[in-house]
């Protein structure tokens, strides 16, 4: 498998103000800073599965450094369920929602998914049979 890599830029969050958030609080501006990664990555991980690359993050952002750190072995896992699925070349449909959450609200703002099982029984839940 030929490995690509995908870089992920974000700039220090002092220079990541717009004019909204340059009125809220320090952190305010954290937090909106971590969303906006955390949805970048969730909208990169399943592409780059389909595409078999990988995705590395180059910044300067003390707080997405720490994030990914974070979170490494979780979203390798993620890539590889969605490597499996689409290596299947089947035809595939997502639902929106399960139990009221998307994918990324389980993936992203929950800690119950972590490990291999959990992960591909929760990504399977969102399968359209």
């Amino acid at each position: 498998m030929l490995k690509t890599l995908i870089v992920v830029p974000m700039k220090t969050l002092s220079v990541s103000k717009t004019r909204l958030a340059s009125s809220l609080s320090n952190s305010a501006r954290i937090r909106l800073v971590r969303l906006l990664y955390q949805k970048t990555l969730n909208f990169l991980i399943p592409i780059a599965a389909k595409e078999q690359v990988e995705i590395a993050v180059v910044t300067k952002c003390k707080y997405a450094k720490e994030w990914w750190l974070e979170n490494e072995k979780k979203w390798d896992i993620v890539r590889n369920i969605w490597a499996e699925i689409y290596s299947q070349n089947k035809n595939l449909s997502l639902k929106s929602e399960y139990n009221g959450k998307r994918l990324y609200e389980y993936l992203l703002f929950s800690n119950e998914y972590k490990d291999y099982s959990e992960i591909d029984k929760l990504i399977s839940s969102f399968i359209i049979k």
